[in-house]
């Protein structure tokens, strides 16, 4: 059975099961890409592309990373690499 959930409600459902966060759409990747951004400022970012990795026309990507940096994220854990803090 698949369940859809709307990106705002997802710190609803997440406080159910004692996690302090959202889930946030994140489209540089792809449509129906997201990040999990809990309070802490850890933002698990799955395969969008690291800040400094992306091009200058990559307007999408850019606003991803507004976005992130506006909910407070500060320690950055993408899919296949370790962690890094930004700025």
């Amino acid at each position: 059975m698949s369940r859809f959930l709307k990106t705002e409600d997802s710190r609803e459902l997440l406080k159910t099961i004692g996690i302090e966060g959202e889930v946030i759409q994140v489209n540089g990747h792809g449509e129906q890409s997201v990040a999990l951004l809990l309070d802490s400022g850890d933002a698990f970012i799955g395969d969008l592309a690291p800040e400094h990795m992306i091009g200058e026309d990559d307007k999408l990507s850019k606003a991803d990373w507004q976005v992130l940096r506006s909910k407070g994220a500060k320690f950055i854990k993408p899919a296949h690499a370790g962690e890094y803090a930004i700025e």
